[in-house]
């Protein structure tokens, strides 16, 4: 229960906030800002904190009277992922954080690259894996070979493209 209420103070603080950044802005402005994106995660952060702390509340209630209650209904638990946010929002708030913001945007600047290295090494492994697994198959071409027990690791390790990809990937 204590924790319930800590949890409805964050709540009405931001919800507060928020809803005086709204007011100072005006509505218009405050949707097309720059700082929209942000104002959105804001406004979900709050929304999803609300809907998870009216759930709590019931599940309570229904916990108390003896019915099965909404706490077997994990979904909605996943919800409180979302207190997380809010501590991004403190960071984009609190100037002292400059170099950690700057840090998130230059990792998230990052990704892009981040996503085409993985794609190029993804490409690479690929083709050994086949050109490994195709000279394991020949070089065991009869099914005797392939079952002989000094082969057990060039079967298990190049046997197949995917365990071809693994090894290689695991060898860098």
């Amino acid at each position: 229960a204590g924790f319930l209420v800590l949890q409805a103070c964050f709540c009405l603080f931001f919800t507060v906030e928020l809803g005086l950044r709204w007011v100072a802005a005006g509505l218009y402005e405050f949707l097309v800002s720059e700082d929209f994106w942000w104002n959105l995660l804001d406004f979900c952060a709050i929304g999803f904190g609300i809907i998870d702390m009216v759930v709590e509340l019931i599940s309570m209630q229904q916990d108390r009277r003896g019915g099965i209650g909404l706490g077997t209904i994990t979904a909605l638990r996943v919800l409180r992922v979302v207190r997380l946010v809010r501590v991004v929002k403190i960071i984009r708030v609190m100037k002292f954080f400059r170099e950690l913001r700057m840090m998130i945007y230059s990792i998230f600047g990052d990704l892009k690259s981040l996503l085409w290295i993985v794609i190029v090494l993804t490409v690479t492994f690929y083709m050994f894996g086949i050109a490994l697994t195709s000279g394991t198959t020949t070089y065991l071409e009869s099914t005797e070979q392939w079952h002989h027990e000094e082969n057990e690791d060039m079967r298990k390790y190049f046997g197949s493209l995917w365990s071809s990809m693994l090894s290689l990937f695991m060898a860098m």
